[in-house]
């Protein structure tokens, strides 16, 4: 079904014929084919095909690991709004894969999820806020995550990063 509508360019076959082959969903599973297909549709701004290509090479799933190509894809779906290619995004500035430590980036990337309800980029921020490594940048949203804090003391409390 999608394989004729991607002769014609439509962008959205392109992504759901890269999720079949992805996950193996009737055709056999193909990390390379599912990368082509999710490549094809992330070159024309499709911002869940750029998260998937991002994570793609973040895990080296279908092709080599490499950070910082997935550090370029997931900021290309991040900036159109896509939460987790956001909370993802500050994932790679908090440990400084394929991009230079920066907490006040991974800071403001959580806090552009969190402000879309992403749970993780919650708890994410508030424990930097916790832990003070937000910066000045975050400790000037400190209050527009809701629950952030909550979750932060919970997590802190328990052990928990």
């Amino acid at each position: 079904m999608y394989s004729k509508a991607t002769g014609k360019g439509v962008v959205e076959a392109h992504f759901a014929l890269g999720r079949q082959y992805f996950s193996g969903d009737g055709v056999e599973r193909n990390h390379v084919l599912a990368l082509k297909w999710f490549l094809r549709a992330a070159e024309r701004g499709h911002a869940p095909a750029q998260h998937a290509v991002g994570m793609m090479h973040a895990r080296g799933m279908g092709t080599d690991r490499n950070p910082a190509l997935a550090a370029d894809w997931l900021r290309k779906a991040a900036l159109q709004g896509h939460a987790e290619a956001q909370c993802r995004l500050g994932d790679l500035y908090c440990g400084g894969e394929g991009v230079p430590v920066d907490f006040v980036a991974a800071t403001e990337w959580y806090r552009r999820a969190a402000a879309q309800g992403h749970e993780r980029a919650r708890a994410n921020l508030g424990t930097f806020h916790a832990q003070g490594r937000a910066g000045e940048a975050g400790l000037a949203t400190a209050g527009a995550v809701p629950g952030g804090g909550a979750v932060a003391a919970a997590a802190l409390q328990a052990g928990r990063p």
